[in-house]
């Protein structure tokens, strides 16, 4: 009786510890991305585990926090102002958006096609560039 508890206990705390595992604080992918025609500011996207997305500027300062959805994502609204930001998917490389948000109020911009340099976080060498073309029916189709 009590070797058969320990067991259900030993289990239990196994998959707690594997689901918290999942939803860990450490990204599964981290990239430094630029940003071209625009303030060439440099920004850190992170996904995590969990499917949810961080993009931080430089100084650390969280700007988004957004969960991925089919590969394209809506935007909530952003912790700090800022004049514009693309975000791109390494893993997808099919997203590219502009948000303009001078007033903290949602704006996706849709793009003919954009330009996205993806820099390596730690040899500070490009990784690839991606051109995506999307439209306002290819974001509402995918959401």
């Amino acid at each position: 009786m009590i070797k058969s508890k320990l067991v259900i206990l030993v289990l239990f705390l196994s998959l707690l510890f594997l689901t918290l595992g999942c939803t860990g604080k450490e990204p599964i992918y981290t990239s430094n991305f630029f940003i071209i025609n625009e303030s060439s500011k440099s920004l850190d996207l992170r996904i995590y585990k969990n499917d949810s997305l961080e993009i931080h500027t430089i100084n650390q300062n969280l700007i988004y926090k957004k969960s991925i959805i089919q590969g394209f994502s809506g935007f909530s609204e952003p912790f700090e102002d800022v004049d514009s930001l693309i975000i791109i998917f390494e893993d997808k490389k099919h997203i590219s958006y502009t948000f303009k948000s001078p007033d903290k109020k949602q704006n996706i911009l849709w793009l003919d096609a954009y330009d996205v340099q993806v820099i390596s976080d730690k040899t500070g060498d490009y990784v690839n560039n991606y051109t995506y073309r999307i439209t306002e029916q290819d974001y509402l189709s995918a959401n």
